[in-house]
């Protein structure tokens, strides 16, 4: 008597590995849209600079004209203590009435003005920012560094108010005046600029300069090695970015998000086992949080011969409650435990299955596994189940069941029933006809057997009457 064996189909298999191959591919196009934020300092205007902290120049001899008077310089520090307790709309109305003071210099007024810049970003009212800012910068009152410091900061406000082709203007030419004095910084925020306007190829040019400076100086900015690696992916050049990003997770190991795209990389590299490894990495740094996480485990377990590993991973999620209670969820646990040979495991979350199942399919996959677990009689209800629900991908093989459990359960006549029912579907129909054959076979052998007992016993009984005559 032939019982039916399942395994995991070589087309089930591959569904499973494109599953996590576009899987890793949606991660990777959204990690090339999360360009992360401006770089921080529009809170600090006047205080300090990207400019004049990357870059140590000779300070400059002071001039006459780059001084305050008393009387302006002392409510210049009373505004000041007013910042430094974050009073901003008091320091805001100070500044004003001082700006409206007769016979102010221009560098007096310059300074008022950038104070004023410094009390809106820290209000993150950006517009008026960058509006006294600018006037600021048109007086050019201030010495060459300290302007082209202002010029910087306006570059990034431009960008805060997504006015990005005036940002782009503005530290392009900032660049050009800056000369060697460049930084890393300018070149970051103008990536931005030119992905936000789709420009991507001036977007990775710029962020790529902005790296090899990085380097140079030894400057380790998340953020900056985000933007690469985003430039990188969206531009398809997935082994430059996974190089990124394999020094993104080693220099700051605990984000999550940074290796969802290190192994979309190697998915869309088609290095699946690499980026099967990479979902592990994951999992033993505690990082799953998501049913997603643990099925594409449990496929790819599957998929590359971890069936046990699988298990026990989705087994997890569903104790913790993360991994969604559905059919497709419930009938990935039981195939894992279907191939670790593990009959009886399978047999409770592939019930809840086919319970949940909008069709009778996963009631003959219940069927089998109550086969091998010898449960003849549970077998025979779950593949009366399966034909009751219906829509079967292969009713034929739902009757081939029921016959072989019939048939295990000493139904021979209802087991017969059923192998005739299989014999009217091409797939089916020559097994099941063997198997009609054999039964009748055996049913006439049963009686031919029958018969010659009878005349056996019948031939006794003749013998023994005339002995006793």
């Amino acid at each position: 008597m032939p019982i039916l064996r399942h395994r995991l189909t070589e087309s089930k298999k591959t569904a499973f590995a494109r599953r996590l191959v576009s899987g890793g591919a949606a991660l990777a196009v959204v990690a090339a849209l999360q360009l992360t934020s401006l770089p921080g300092g529009l809170s600090d205007l006047g205080v300090s600079s990207a400019y004049a902290q990357e870059k140590k120049r000779e300070k400059p001899q002071t001039r006459q004209s780059d001084t305050v008077s008393k009387k302006v310089g002392d409510k210049l520090v009373e505004v000041q203590e007013l910042i430094e307790q974050e009073q901003w709309s008091a320091a805001l109305a100070e500044l004003q009435k001082l700006s409206r003071s007769s016979n102010l210099k221009p560098y007096e007024q310059a300074v008022i003005y950038q104070m004023m810049g410094q009390v809106y970003a820290s209000m993150e009212d950006y517009q008026s920012a960058l509006n006294v800012l600018e006037q600021a910068r048109a007086l050019k009152a201030f010495p060459p560094d300290r302007q082209l410091d202002l010029q910087f900061y306006i570059g990034q406000l431009y960008m805060a108010v997504e006015r990005y082709d005036d940002a782009i203007r503005t530290l392009e030419e900032w660049l050009r005046e800056a000369g060697d004095a460049s930084t890393p910084s300018v070149y970051f925020v103008l990536a931005q600029a030119y992905s936000v306007k789709e420009n991507y190829s001036s977007a990775l040019r710029n962020a790529e300069k902005g790296m090899q400076l990085a380097r140079e100086l030894d400057d380790k900015r998340k953020n900056w090695w985000a933007i690469v690696a985003n430039l990188y992916l969206q531009q398809q050049r997935y082994k430059d970015a996974q190089g990124i990003l394999r020094e993104m997770v080693a220099l700051w190991p605990g984000i999550k998000s940074q290796w969802n795209q290190l192994g979309a990389t190697y998915s869309l590299l088609e290095q699946d086992e690499m980026a099967y490894n990479i979902l592990m990495m994951m999992y033993y740094q505690n990082m799953f949080s998501k049913s997603s996480e643990y099925e594409r485990v449990g496929q790819a377990s599957l998929y590359f011969e971890f069936p046990y590993r699988g298990a026990r991973l989705l087994k997890e999620g569903f104790d913790k409650e993360i991994v969604e209670k559905d059919a497709d969820n419930y009938e990935l646990l039981a195939i894992t435990y279907q191939e670790s040979r593990e009959w009886k495991k399978a047999i409770p979350p592939l019930t809840e299955a086919a319970k949940l199942s909008k069709d009778g399919n996963l009631y003959m996959q219940l069927c089998q596994s109550y086969l091998f677990d010898r449960k003849f009689g549970s077998a025979e209800s779950a593949c009366v189940s399966a034909l009751n629900k219906g829509d079967l991908n292969d009713t034929g093989n739902a009757w081939m069941l029921l016959g072989t459990a019939r048939y295990s359960n000493d139904k021979r006549e209802s087991a017969l029933e059923a192998f005739e029912k299989a014999s009217k579907f091409e797939k089916t129909a020559k097994n099941a006809n063997q198997w009609i054959k054999f039964i009748k076979n055996e049913k006439a052998q049963e009686e031919a057997r029958k018969q010659l007992d009878e005349e056996l016993k019948k031939r006794e009984e003749e013998e023994a009457a005339k002995f006793r005559r």
